[in-house]
């Protein structure tokens, strides 16, 4: 009976080639596509948790802010005080475990090049920045701090 039924199935893929060819065909792509699927998945997934935990929980992010008074905190009498020079030597002189302490502004700013306009976001930052950030370059040589000029002995 067994026999007879594989025949059977033999001679009706033989006499239908397109049909049987085009089902194979349709089963895997199928097959593929699911697979390229979980894999980009599964690979996004990866990076995403690897970016993150780059970030770290030991991460601290110090920004300027309106500090609490009559009407709560950022009521309208009050004036938002920017970090000054003096608060980061604080910072450096109180936070002495810290491996890296970095001051940078960001902004968003136009570019113009000929007739291109973009917005771009722009940080001004020191050369503790990529250490703080735990951040590698991929091309390029990382920025330093400007060193004071020297003076020439004239003979």
């Amino acid at each position: 009976m067994i026999w007879e039924t594989v025949r059977l199935s033999l001679r009706s893929i033989r006499r239908n080639v397109l049909r049987s060819f085009l089902t194979l065909l349709g089963i895997v792509i199928g097959v593929a596509a699911v697979i390229a699927m979980l894999t980009i998945g599964s690979g996004t997934t990866a990076k995403v948790k690897a970016d993150i935990s780059k970030l770290g929980s030991n991460l601290l992010v110090v920004r300027s802010g309106r500090p609490a008074g009559p009407g709560g905190p950022g009521g309208l009498d009050q004036v938002v005080r920017p970090l000054a020079e003096k608060d980061l030597a604080a910072l450096v002189a109180h936070l002495s475990g810290a491996r890296a302490i970095s001051p940078a502004s960001q902004k968003q700013v136009r570019v113009i090049f000929g007739t291109e306009s973009l917005t771009s976001g722009v940080t001004g930052t020191d050369s503790a920045y990529l250490d703080a950030r735990d951040w590698k370059l991929v091309s390029g040589r990382p920025f330093s701090d400007p060193k004071p000029a020297r003076a020439q002995a004239c003979a």
